[in-house]
């Protein structure tokens, strides 16, 4: 029986046709295509040249991004501020932005859409309007042009006729991006987005995708994996960013890393105008936040169910379990909550005797005569 060999793709190749293929010659290079190389001596020699950033320590300044996040996350509106404090000079994030020009392509948006929004954003955060603004150029719908319809050479159009280039937004990847065939979708983005990075790179620009997450949260073993499609441009992109909201709440979870940039992992809390745009304000660092707003949900808990304690019961302690039934804890996170209360015995914010729990310095007027259990 003939031996079969496997392709790259996992296809068999009958070894009939291999030996075709190995008699096909290899294709010697032309005289001028030569590679061009660095000896180790040359990289030892070269001064280091320290990262540029966008957003210090989140976005360089060169290369292809991408944000992803599931809908209603905020991710546009976190990449519209992006660029208004570009092309303003304002501060982002409670860091220091340097001033450039600024391509939005809303692919999915409208010209009465973004000008509430922006405006929205202009009043929340105090961005007076000034000839600034015009660093900022917007493209609606079909006038985006596709990436296999001319959109690669509007941006350099852009980029040639603006004075300081810093910053391409393209919202969302799905709309702007048409992608070529083939029977690997890895190789099929790799092929797709690699040109797109190099071009990025190539003209010192920052090109940023605003993409979907798959359902979920973001959370598992690694969040990078909820962003829609295939690694392809995961792996292609030089910083990958997740945020991750739940509907109807104002705080959201902002993490990510990079070639050249370290993994970070921030919480922000929305502020806005109804019905016309909201901002994002950085709180610090995502689990710290975390602990302090759970410590003071449990703090709210433990304050109704002492209350009612002393109504019901002619006590002010309460048991762990009565708090989590208080608290409508799901099981799921009930070993989590018993940690969070052995941490704030060990900051002083609970008292415990025996097995009952009472706040260490509670804000509600506590009857002097009330005993603990």
């Amino acid at each position: 029986m003939e031996d079969n060999i496997l392709s790259i793709d996992n296809k068999i190749i009958p070894p009939k046709e291999l030996e075709i293929i190995n008699q096909v010659p290899l294709k010697q290079p032309k005289e001028n295509h030569k590679f061009k190389s660095y000896s180790l001596l040359d990289l030892a020699n070269a001064p280091e040249v320290e990262v540029e950033w966008l957003i210090p320590d989140i976005l360089p300044s060169v290369g292809l991004a991408q944000i992803s996040g599931t809908q209603k996350s905020g991710k546009s509106f976190f990449s519209l501020e992006l660029g208004l404090s570009i092309a303003t000079g304002s501060d982002f994030l409670n860091r220091k932005i340097e001033q450039g020009n600024v391509l939005y392509l809303d692919c999915e948006g409208s010209f009465n859409r973004l000008n509430r929004r922006m405006k929205a954003q202009m009043e929340g955060l105090g961005i007076p309007v000034t000839d600034d603004l015009q660093n900022f150029t917007a493209v609606f719908g079909k006038d985006c042009l596709t990436n296999v319809d001319g959109g690669m050479e509007a941006i350099e159009q852009w980029r040639k006729s603006v004075p300081n280039p810093k910053l391409v937004i393209i919202d969302t990847l799905s709309r702007w991006t048409i992608k070529g065939k083939g029977n690997n979708p890895v190789d099929v983005d790799t092929r797709t987005f690699a040109p797109i990075q190099e071009y990025a790179m190539e003209n010192g620009i920052l090109i940023l995708y605003i993409h979907h997450t798959r359902k979920g949260d973001g959370e598992g073993e690694d969040y990078q994996d909820k962003s829609s499609g295939t690694r392809g441009l995961s792996a292609v992109a030089d910083c990958n960013i997740i945020l991750s909201k739940v509907r109807g709440e104002d705080r959201a979870r902002l993490r990510g890393d990079g070639r050249d940039v370290e993994g970070f992992d921030f919480a922000l809390k929305s502020e806005g105008i109804p019905h016309r745009g909201f901002w994002w304000k950085l709180e610090g660092e995502y689990e710290k936040v975390q602990i302090n707003v759970s410590f003071e949900k449990i703090l709210d808990g433990a304050e109704s169910l002492e209350v009612e304690l002393q109504l019901t019961k002619n006590r002010y302690g309460w048991l762990p379990k009565e708090l989590i039934a208080e608290m409508n804890i799901p099981k799921e996170k009930v070993n989590a909550q018993y940690e969070y209360l052995r941490r704030m015995i060990k900051e002083g914010l609970l008292k415990q005797e025996n097995k009952y729990y009472s706040i260490a310095c509670p804000k509600y007027e506590r009857k002097e005569e009330t005993p603990l259990i």
